[in-house]
């Protein structure tokens, strides 16, 4: 029997049983060929205890469709064996730069990334990824540095408000996404320099959205079909008194 779809949103409360009972209907679930599988393990107080799936989500061969929320995920000895994912949802989720490394290698049919308010690793670099066309990044607090380069990205979104009040540096290089179309931008310390060196690099752009970047002083694009934008989020976003 193949299960098409296994959503969980429970609060765990901390029992051992329930929590291995939990466990079990994961791996049933794995076991069943999951297509679409959603985990929510929420804290009613707004806390998160990083339930362990112990790395038997990231062996699900079958899965197209992956949604966490408020769990770790580690890879001691096993691999990453997503060969089927397309869409990766993470939120609250504690993950490290080791698995991050090994999604790159091995989930080559993946088109849709979000991080949301996740912990645990510092480096997101993204490369060999043909049919990754979304990305959404936000609030990740420990990310110093994004680094994508993947051609058919078309929607990018960097939104990290966190730091923009701890005033914590993200390294931004999307100069290699020659076919992104739309770039969403907020809360992030990008300067005059990175904004002419970048937005220059993609010579797909038509969409751009800046709020909130509050380093940037000034914008140049040559293209008149964005200029108009440019004064628009310059005036709305960029002014000081």
């Amino acid at each position: 029997m193949s299960i098409k779809e296994f959503t969980l949103e429970i609060n765990l409360f901390n029992d051992p049983d329930f929590v291995t009972f939990v466990d079990v209907c994961v791996f049933y679930a794995i076991k069943s060929n999951v297509k679409d599988l959603k985990l929510n393990f929420f804290s009613l107080d707004r806390s998160y205890n990083w339930h362990d799936l112990f790395g038997i989500v990231l062996s699900a061969k079958t899965l197209h469709v992956l949604k966490l929320r408020g769990c770790k995920l580690e890879l001691p000895r096993n691999t990453v064996k997503l060969l089927s994912l397309k869409k990766l949802n993470l939120s609250h989720v504690y993950i490290d730069d080791h698995i991050i490394e090994n999604l790159v290698v091995d989930c080559p049919l993946i088109e849709y990334l979000k991080f949301d308010s996740c912990v645990g690793f510092k480096r997101l670099k993204l490369s060999n990824l043909s049919r990754l066309s979304e990305m959404k990044i936000k609030n990740n607090h420990r990310l110093e540095q994004v680094d994508i380069k993947a051609l058919n990205v078309l929607s990018l979104t960097v939104f990290e408000c966190d730091k923009w009040w701890l005033h914590v540096p993200l390294q931004i290089n999307i100069a290699f996404c020659k076919n992104l179309n739309r770039l969403s931008l907020s809360h992030v310390s990008i300067t005059d320099e990175w904004f002419g060196g970048q937005i220059s690099q993609l010579p797909m752009l038509n969409y751009l959205f800046i709020f909130d970047c509050n380093e940037l002083k000034s914008i140049e694009i040559s293209s008149k079909s964005k200029v108009i934008v440019a004064l628009q989020l310059l005036e709305a976003c960029c002014t000081q008194d």
